[in-house]
Order: structure tokens, then C-alpha cells, then sequence
């Protein structure tokens, strides 16, 4: 399959022209940094001598710059001064070089935009997420929360600024708007629960499986007896039982000492929810739901060989029998059918590497899933699909050695380096594969 330059800024999907779906002169919340400004350093060093009740002098000794000239006079700091100077406030460096550079909270001008319509702002941004432009999404987000009149209202805002924060595999920013909605007092049950299963959504792409558990279990709890969730509660239930069971099935790799107790416990979850998104679809008429039911369904089948419910390669003769419905890609529903693709092939690279000694031609049988995972990975844009793929071929490497690296091309690279910025605990790891990866 021909395969397009991954575009770092949105996701994957084509990049739009700059104004697309917003006027030119709209305030945009990018992930960019601004002009340092000497007031702003000056603020900061004035923080740093309070902090260690320092004076002028001890403050320029401990930054290595002379009491008279400690601002640069060009007011553009060095790594060097950022990093002294995080280490004098006990801050992270990003956060004194946002701060330098005017990029930390309330950084944009918003001035016209609280006079905006909430709801029109609000609708333009599901349009743009669903569009693929996510990062137009965020800007409208953000700008429907300045013009939010009510709680309620800006944590909506919020929910929908962290969708398209997910929608660029900015999983950290999403988990802050996520929080930032969740502060917000007087929210009905309903938003809420949708925040928090966002939330467990970010945990399990980041790989915090314990997190993603914790809120999946106490909104699940929550909803046995919140009122106010209509007809959505269904949906619901489906998603958290499903991440939480995704989240149990990950476990096992670090805990194969448990790996009874948790592959009953995600069979149960994934079981559970794949039955009521296959319900929901079908009462509320979107047959596109069931690919997530088909997601969880792969999971399962993965769970058998971990169980003993399935020998391992009567499993692997199931997945890759699977593929079979994916060899042309774009004739795949878009959507969620075509993401669980992707995911199956994810699933079935786990029972190949968890039960490598049972299964025959395993060669053959990861090239087919892993060459699968980064069609739809490329495909969908999914930069969870694409952290998975690149740590298959990272523990492929360190079994069979360098011979079984992936070749590495100029579009790859551009995807992994995207990756590395994404899930910081893939970098060590993403490094390791640029290094030794054959490139082209």
C-alpha cells in the first residue's frame, strides 16, 4: 500500500489550509511557543530569590552568569539558563520555558472570543474533530470555554478540547483538559461520567494501567446509582468495562504471576462490554459501534491462549484467518470497524510473544500482523495503533536481533520521532530503534 508522510500536526490525516474552519484572526491555543520576554525572565528570577531567599548575587553565582548581566541582552535564555533556573525553582524545565516563552494557562488573547456563541463554537469543533482536523478542534474548544456562560458549559468544552487533543495522540494535554472540566463544580452526572471515561481512555493509551483501572472501577460504581445519565449510560458502561478489561490484559506482561487472576477478570469485562455495545448499536441504529465490540472480541480471543481456553496456535490460526477481511483496507468501513483491525493485530502480536514456543512459522505469522498494524496504524491515523507497532518491533529485536528490525524509511522516521514525543515512556525505547534500525 502506498503510504503518505504521517503529518506530526494532525494526526496523520490530510493537513488542511491554515484557516480552514476558523476566521484568520482567531485566537489559537497550539502546542508552539511565543517570543521569550525579559519581564517574564525577570518574573522568574525574582520567584527563584523568594523561593531560596537568595539574593541578586547568590541567585547569578548559582545560574553561572554575572550579578549585572544575568538577563541575556537579547532576552532568548540558553538550555543552559532554563535548566539552572528550573533547578532554583524545584519547577520542571518545560514548565519555566513555557512561562519564558508565554505559552502556560491563559497565554492566548481572548478577548472578542467570550462574546462568541458557545453553542456555535462548541458544534464547529465536533465538526472539525470528526473531519479529522483535530488540531482546529482544540482551538474551538478552546475558544467555546472562554465563551461558556454556565459550568456546565465550559466543562463540555473542555471534554471536547481533550477529544481532539486524543485525536492528535496528545494524550498529556487531553488528561489536562480532562481535569480541568472535572474541577468545574455543578456538572450533571452525565458529563461527568463522560470526562472520566476520556480519562481512563488517555490512561490505557499511555500505559498507566493501574490509573486507567482505578477511574474505570469508581465510575462504574458511581453509575450503579447516579441518576441523569439517559440513554447513554448503556454506552457507557460499555466503554469503561472495555478499557478496563484492555487495561487487565496489558498487566499480564508485567505480571504474568497474576496471569489467571487477570485474564478471567478482563474476559469478564471485555465479554461484558462487547455485549453492550453490540446492544446499544443496535437500539440506537449505529451499526459503526460494533467495531468496538469487534475490538474487545479480539481481545478475548487473545485472552484464550493466556487462560488455557484455546491452545496458542489454534488462537494465532484465528487471527490471522482474520486478516483475511483486511486485505484491501479502504473496502473496511471507516471508523471504529477499521481501527479494531489494527487492534486485533496488536492482540494477536501479544499471544505470539507471550506463547512464542507453541506457535509455528511465528515469523510469518508477526510480519502478517505487524505489517497489518501499520497499514491501519498509517491509515487511521492512530498514534496508540502506532506506539503498539513500534514496541512489537523494539521486543522483536531484542529476541531475534537486529536481522529482525524493521527497515526504517524517511516516513517512518517521522512517525517514530512523532511517537517518541507522544508516550514518553516508548522514548528510551524509540531511540533504541532509530539507532539500530536499518534505515533508508
Amino acid at each position: 500500500m502506498p503510504r503518505k508522510r504521517s503529518n506530526a500536526d494532525q494526526g496523520g490525516a490530510p493537513e488542511p489550509s491554515k484557516d480552514e474552519g476558523i476566521d484568520s484572526g482567531a485566537p489559537i491555543r497550539e502546542a508552539t511557543f511565543g517570543e521569550p520576554s525579559k519581564a517574564r525572565l525577570a518574573e522568574l528570577f525574582a520567584m527563584a530569590m523568594a523561593y531560596r531567599n537568595w539574593s541578586q548575587r547568590a541567585l547569578a553565582d548559582f545560574l553561572g552568569r554575572d550579578v549585572h548581566n544575568v538577563i541575556p541582552p537579547s532576552g532568548v535564555p540558553k538550555v543552559d539558563l532554563i535548566v539552572r533556573l528550573a533547578k532554583a525553582l524545584d519547577w520542571p524545565a518545560a514548565a519555566v520555558l513555557e512561562d519564558v516563552c508565554g505559552t502556560s494557562g491563559g497565554a492566548f488573547d481572548g478577548s472578542d472570543a467570550a462574546m462568541a456563541d458557545f453553542a456555535a463554537l462548541n458544534r464547529e469543533s465536533a465538526h472539525a474533530a470528526l473531519s479529522g482536523r483535530h488540531a482546529d478542534a482544540v482551538s474551538l474548544a478552546v475558544r467555546a470555554a472562554l465563551a461558556a456562560r454556565t459550568p456546565e458549559e465550559a466543562a463540555e468544552a473542555d471534554r471536547r478540547e481533550a477529544v481532539a487533543w486524543d485525536g492528535l495522540g496528545r494524550y498529556h494535554e487531553a488528561i489536562e483538559s480532562v481535569h480541568r472540566g472535572l474541577r468545574r463544580t455543578g456538572l450533571s452526572a452525565m458529563l461527568r461520567a463522560s470526562l472520566r471515561a476520556n480519562l481512563a481512555s488517555c490512561y490505557l493509551a499511555l500505559g498507566q494501567f493501574d490509573e486507567c483501572e482505578g477511574v474505570c472501577s469508581a465510575q462504574l460504581e458511581a453509575m450503579s446509582s447516579a441518576q441523569g445519565l439517559g440513554d447513554h449510560r448503556q454506552a457507557l458502561r460499555a466503554h469503561l468495562l472495555g478499557v478496563r478489561g484492555q487495561a487487565k490484559f496489558w498487566r499480564i506482561d508485567a505480571e504474568p504471576e497474576a496471569v489467571q487472576y487477570l485474564a478471567e477478570g478482563a474476559s469478564s469485562d471485555l465479554a461484558s462490554g462487547a455485549e453492550l455495545w453490540e446492544a446499544y448499536a443496535k437500539s440506537s441504529g449505529h451499526e459503526g459501534l460494533t467495531g468496538h465490540a469487534r475490538t474487545y472480541r479480539g481481545c478475548l480471543l487473545a485472552l484464550d491462549a493466556d487462560s488455557g481456553r484455546q491452545p496458542a496456535a489454534r488462537v494465532m490460526e484465528q487471527f490471522i484467518d482474520a486478516m483475511d477481511g483486511a486485505v484491501d483496507l479502504r473496502a473496511v468501513p471507516p471508523g471504529d470497524r477499521l481501527e479494531s483491525y489494527g487492534w486485533w493485530s496488536i492482540f494477536g502480536t501479544a499471544v505470539v510473544m507471550r506463547h512464542s514456543e507453541e506457535i509455528p512459522e511465528v515469523d510469518r505469522c508477526m510480519a502478517i500482523l505487524t505489517n497489518k498494524a501499520y497499514e491501519v496504524a498509517e491509515l487511521t491515523g492512530n498514534w496508540s495503533l502506532r506506539e503498539r507497532a513500534f514496541n512489537i518491533d523494539y521486543l522483536r529485536g531484542e529476541k531475534a536481533g537486529l536481522s529482525a528490525l524493521r527497515v526504517l524509511d524517511l516516513d517512518d522516521v517521522n512517525t517514530l520521532v512523532g511517537t517518541m514525543g507522544r508516550f514518553p515512556a516508548f522514548r528510551n525505547r524509540g531511540w533504541e530503534l532509530y539507532r539500530r534500525s536499518p534505515r533508508i
